[in-house]
């Protein structure tokens, strides 16, 4: 993943922060043929618990390298700053 290799080499020297907000592809909603072909079916959180397995499930089996932050369920970092 082109994205590793760059936190792998500025990581000394930048603060690499990832967010993760809402699903980008739920079961719930706008699902795609290349999830449902790989197995990736997930409901959108409706609670923080339930936000933050599915970004751990998401940071593990993408080998996310990079420290990843859970936007609230409210999506506060969302509707702010994106």
């Amino acid at each position: 993943m082109r994205l590793n290799e760059i936190y792998n080499v500025y990581k000394d020297l930048v603060e690499f922060l990832y967010i993760y907000t809402r699903e980008a592809h739920p079961s719930d909603g706008w699902q795609v043929a290349d999830n449902l072909e790989a197995g990736i079916i997930v409901s959108e959180p409706v609670t923080t618990t339930e936000r933050t397995a599915v970004a751990s499930d998401c940071q593990i089996n993408l080998d996310i390298q990079r420290p990843l932050l859970i936007d609230s369920i409210d999506h506060e970092v969302e509707e702010k700053y994106i």
